[in-house]
């Protein structure tokens, strides 16, 4: 009995080249934003107007490595606006379980009515 070796190696790049090429396009579109973050020192997108989801370089004498913040918001019945922001911080010295934070802000008709409830 033999064994159609064309059909297996099909059915190997049916998988394998898909998955492949999204790894590949995954590996660039980080080094693309890694790139990015070192040239302009931060990289910011989407989030909200008040406060966009940004990743930046942070280079202090007690820490250094990479912050990610993110945010989005909320519209609740009575009209008011809160601004959920959740900062996370990477780091390749010092000790970052004390950085991290979570906070939110509240806005009604533009302005800034404070901490959140």
């Amino acid at each position: 009995m033999s064994v159609d070796t064309n059909k297996n190696k099909n059915a190997i790049r049916r998988w394998w080249v898909p998955v492949g090429c999204s790894v590949w396009l995954v590996l660039c579109l980080g080094l693309l934003v890694l790139s990015a973050v070192l040239v302009r020192g931060e990289v910011t997108w989407g989030g909200t107007d008040r406060q966009p989801n940004r990743i930046w370089l942070l280079d202090e004498t007690e820490f250094s490595g990479i912050g990610i913040s993110r945010s989005r918001e909320t519209t609740n019945a009575a009209g008011v606006t809160c601004t959920y922001t959740r900062v996370r911080y990477l780091l390749a010295s010092g000790e970052a379980d004390t950085l991290n934070t979570e906070y939110c802000n509240c806005f009604e008709d533009g302005s800034n009515i404070g901490a959140c409830e």
